[in-house]
């Protein structure tokens, strides 16, 4: 979800998230690294991110190579269906708050680039 928002290019969605996200385990820099297009370290979560951000750039095409990616790196071929799910409802909630404009709440301003002080790419 939290690469879909961000190649949908959603303000509030990646920083709501990965605020969530951080709260229950993940490691800050593997969630600034999703919403900053970063390459993550773990073959599996790299595989993942990529081809999240290959379906919502292709709007739902993944290439023929995609779900056997995701196979070889450890999922299993429901969860590459769940990925196609998380999708949509990731677009449909961007798309919501694309018009709403709904701010980015303070909490999880650390996670939004622009509201960081830090910009993506740079550490």
């Amino acid at each position: 979800m939290l690469a879909a928002s961000q190649c949908h290019d959603c303000r509030y969605c990646p920083a709501a998230h990965g605020a969530i996200v951080t709260a229950n385990g993940v490691d800050p820099d593997v969630v600034h690294a999703v919403v900053w297009t970063t390459p993550l370290a773990s073959p599996r979560h790299e595989a993942l991110r990529r081809r999240t951000l290959e379906l919502v750039e292709r709007r739902g095409h993944p290439s023929d190579e995609t779900p056997a990616e995701l196979v070889a790196v450890g999922y299993m071929e429901r969860q590459v269906l769940e990925v196609i799910l998380a999708n949509a409802m990731t677009t449909i909630s961007n798309d919501t708050n694309h018009v709403i404009h709904a701010p980015v709440d303070q909490r999880f301003a650390r996670f939004a680039p622009e509201l960081s002080g830090v910009s993506p790419g740079v550490e």
